[in-house]
Order: C-alpha cells, then structure tokens, then sequence
C-alpha cells in the first residue's frame, strides 16, 4: 500500500509519502519519507520499519528520524522536532500458559534530555474467570521510576467488565514509593441504540459516568468526588446533521464515513452493519449508519422478519463502499404488492397438478403450482 499527504498554511508547506511492502514470508516492510519548508528552513523527516510474525514469536521495530528544520502542523512555534525515535516489540504466545511480550523505546530531543522507557509484561486467561496481566516498567533519566502492575479482569457480559488493579512506583532519585487500588465496573456502548457506563474508585477518589446513546445524538453525564476538594460534574452532548441522496437528517456525530439505508416506507425494520444490529429506520423508512470504512467494503443488510407480508424484497444484503468522510445512500428493493394463496381446481374438481405455472393475463412473471392445486400468487 501507498499514502502521499500534503498540507499548507501561510508559512508552513510540508508533503510525505509512506508505503508499506509486504515481504514474502518474512512480513511487512515500511518506509516514510516527508519534507516540510518554513521559516526555519528546509526539512526533512525519514521513517523505516519492519514487522515479522513467525508462529508463535511477533517481532516489530521502528525508527524516525529529523532535519533540525523540519516542521509539521500542530508544532509550536519555538518547538524543535524530535532528533530520533525508536521503538521495539517482541511477544511470545504460549498458548493455555498466556503470553509474553517486551517493548523498548527511546525518544531523543534537541533541547532537552532524551526519555527512554522499558516494559515487560505476562498476561494469562483464568480460565472462565477471567484475566491476569502483571506488568513491570521502567524510565531512565533523572525523573526515572520503577512501576508494576497486577490487574484482573472479569468479563461479566457481552459489554460489561469488572477490573481490579494494583499498581507501586518507586522513584528512581529519591526512592520513594507510592501505591495505587483501583476498581473498575463499567458498561460499552453498543454499535447502536443503548447505553454505557464506568463506575471507578482510586483509593479514595470516585468517578462516575453514564451515557445515553440513541440515533440523533449520544448525552453523557460525568461526575467525580475526590477525597480532597470539591466535586464536581458536567453534561455533554454529541450528535450531527447531514444530507444524503437530498435527504437531510439528525444522528450522531459524524466524524467519519457514514450511509443513510432507505427500506422504501417501512418504519421500525432493523439494519444491521457486519451482522450487528447498529440502526432501526424511522417513520420515513430511513436509517443513518455514522460509522463506516472508508474505501473498504462495509456490508449492510435488513431483518426480513420486521417487513410486513406485504412487502417483497430482491436483496437482502447491500455493500457499501464511501470515500473518506463522505456519506453513501443504500436504498434497498422494497416494494408493496398484494398477494394471496389460491387453490386451483380444474372443471372436473382436481387440483391443478404441482408443478404447473400460473400468471396474471397480461404479465410475464410466474408463480409455481404447489401439491394439492395450491399457488401464491402476488401482483
């Protein structure tokens, strides 16, 4: 795959490309390389990195390095790029026995003291109980600490998880520790329609949130009380507007692709998104889907079931594929007709024979006979 972007503003024009190479068996290879041109001057920016993945051993690295003139969008402006860096992963997968991984990374300044850090963590499933993951980290330089982590979760539902964590940091300079309880309850969003919430106590701080997520927009109500100090609370709301296919429409808030369904005027029909129910259409016969992937193939399909016996369909199932940050209007084959099932009796009282085809005069499509002179005819 290859991605060439380019941005300008009045004193800062940069542009990159970056590619990712898949090398036989091996794994990925990736590069990058942009230049940018400001008042600084001239700069540059390269990228390299590879992945591999060989049974049960995964092995990734990274590296970056900058000119001392080259800038990017979002960099203040007596803000120097980062000199290098590096970031290196290797995990182990040990199947029943959980897995191991360790990470190292350093990043390299031009005005300041480089920050270096290591992690090595163990993760292993308890069986239908749920998960243990211990994690040791450390920082070098002079705010350098030691910190490690025990941290349990219990799956209690499809969306719903309990968490427990304890957590001890040393201080590299001073040795002073610290130690941290944390519990957890907490509720995801589903894809569509529903609600959401996070319960959590850090020794004795209490946080809380709920939210309320419908097809025009999604409400959250925060609110914490520290141990220390006043609490507090606050209320946001999250939702878009859009126009599709001249359809204009509330829903949630659109940050990336999006398609609106038509099922012709059949209200309370369920659209499903990858197999997941995620919208339901209005009186109007629409629904909005807010997430989709962009240049991929998003497929999107009704439940039968929700149709009246009025209605015929061709399709079940529709695929979308939207540019980025667009919209894309799926309208699916939805007619009314008037239907009925008759039992045919020739002039000497039999059934007409199974198999035989009946048509309405004047009409092409056929209709099948069925045993006993039975037809479902529909027109």
């Amino acid at each position: 795959t290859a991605e060439v972007r380019g941005e300008a503003t009045r004193d800062l024009q940069a542009v990159g490309f970056s590619s990712a190479v898949r090398a036989g068996n091996f794994g990925v290879l990736s590069g990058t390389f942009a230049g940018s041109r400001s008042e600084a001057g001239v700069g540059r920016l390269l990228g390299l990195g590879v992945e591999h993945l060989s049974g049960s051993i995964s092995v990734a690295l990274q590296t970056q390095v900058t000119s001392p003139d080259f800038r990017q969008t979002g960099m203040e402006p007596n803000e120097l790029p980062r000199r290098r860096q590096t970031f290196g992963t290797i995990g182990y997968a040990m199947g029943p026995l959980g897995s191991l991984s360790a990470t190292y990374g350093i990043q390299q300044f031009r005005d300041q003291a480089q920050a270096e850090i290591a992690t090595l963590t163990y993760s292993v499933p308890l069986g239908k109980v749920g998960n243990l993951s211990l994690t040791a980290l450390r920082s070098y330089g002079a705010a350098g600490a030691t910190t490690v982590f025990a941290t349990v979760t219990i799956p209690l539902g499809e969306l719903t998880s309990g968490t427990v964590t304890f957590d001890r940091t040393r201080d590299s300079a001073t040795g002073a520790t610290s130690e941290n309880r944390t519990l957890v309850l907490q509720k995801g969003l589903p894809l569509g329609d529903g609600y959401g919430y996070r319960v959590q106590r850090r020794n004795e701080d209490l946080l809380g949130s709920y939210s309320l997520q419908t097809g025009v927009g999604t409400y959250v109500l925060e609110a914490s009380r520290p141990k220390e100090g006043p609490g507090a609370a606050r209320v946001g709301i999250t939702g878009g507007i859009g126009v599709v296919g001249g359809h204009a429409f509330f829903s949630r808030a659109l940050t990336d692709s999006f398609g609106v369904v038509r099922v012709a005027d059949y209200s309370n029909v369920r659209v499903l998104q990858d197999n997941q129910v995620v919208a339901q259409t209005d009186g109007q016969g629409y629904a909005v889907l807010p997430r989709l992937r962009a240049y991929d193939r998003n497929q999107v399909s009704i439940d039968h079931n929700d149709l009246p016996f009025d209605a015929t369909l061709d399709r079940l199932r529709l695929d979308a594929v939207p540019y980025l940050r667009s919209g894309v209007l799926l309208e699916f084959p939805v007619h009314r007709v008037r239907a009925g099932t008759l039992h045919v009796l020739l002039e000497d009282g039999t059934p007409l024979p199974s198999g035989a085809l009946a048509r309405f005069e004047g009409k092409d499509k056929q209709f099948p006979v069925a045993l006993r002179g039975e037809a479902y005819l529909e027109g």
